[in-house]
């Protein structure tokens, strides 16, 4: 892939505000699916979901120590040659995830 895919969120550390809650890995068209959450939002809502398509996806890991993804040894690598920032929306949540 020619750029990093993080270069599409609007700013560094963005990600450590967004819980990843979507996975799905589609092994017709070789493509992951990353959909996010983050209550960091402006003012007119309190929650901000988004979901990446990676595309032309190689080299899947699965590593699970636990029950959460990303954290120690647990996570999921992979390799794509494009991705694409799919669907967003901002909206009113109640309650904290």
């Amino acid at each position: 892939m020619d750029a990093d895919w993080r270069e599409l969120l609007p700013s560094d550390g963005f990600l450590d505000t967004c819980r990843l809650f979507y996975v799905h890995f589609d092994e017709r068209g070789s493509s992951a699916t990353l959909g996010f959450e983050t209550r960091e939002r402006p003012t007119g809502s309190n929650a901000f979901e988004f979901y990446f398509v990676f595309t032309g996806v190689t080299g899947v890991r699965v590593c699970r120590q636990g029950t959460s993804l990303g954290s120690g040894d647990s996570g999921i690598s992979f390799r794509a040659s494009a991705v694409e920032l799919v669907k967003s929306r901002a909206y009113l949540a109640s309650g904290s995830f």
